[in-house]
């Protein structure tokens, strides 16, 4: 990644685009691909839905309703995933990923009260932390 890269702005991808992007893997590639995401969201949210849920709840309140329920848990699972896989995990780095899928919406003081949830108040990534801690 050069030096200016992370102030490039990514395409927009509509939600018709994405589903179209999945559309044109082949059979064999869907059959290799649900398996792993399906495990990647095992040990994201190891109760299911229920933490997908409860999570979407958490951050909508923190953020006063101003995104939908379903755009709260789309982030959550996007950060988490940030948080526990991607090589900069730095809380500049996960606020920055939250402003930017906060469609404008979430303040600077909201996206680090989102941070600090799922740091402190995460277990997986609690755990993770911890673990790379050691």
């Amino acid at each position: 990644m050069g030096l200016f890269d992370f102030m490039k702005s990514k395409p927009k991808v509509s939600e018709k685009q994405k589903d179209n992007l999945f559309a044109e893997l082949s059979e064999a590639q869907k059959e290799r691909l649900l398996p792993a995401m399906r495990e990647i969201a095992k040990q994201m949210f190891p109760n299911g839905y229920a933490d997908v849920e409860r999570g979407g709840k958490d951050i909508s309140k923190i953020i006063s309703g101003k995104l939908s329920e379903e755009k709260c848990r789309a982030l959550l699972g996007a950060v988490k995933y940030l948080l526990l896989s991607a090589e900069d995990k730095s809380r500049d780095r996960i606020i920055s990923s939250i402003l930017m899928r906060g469609e404008g919406k979430i303040t600077d003081n909201e996206a680090a009260l989102i941070y600090r949830y799922l740091i402190d108040g995460d277990p997986v990534v609690r755990a993770a932390k911890e673990k790379n801690e050691r």
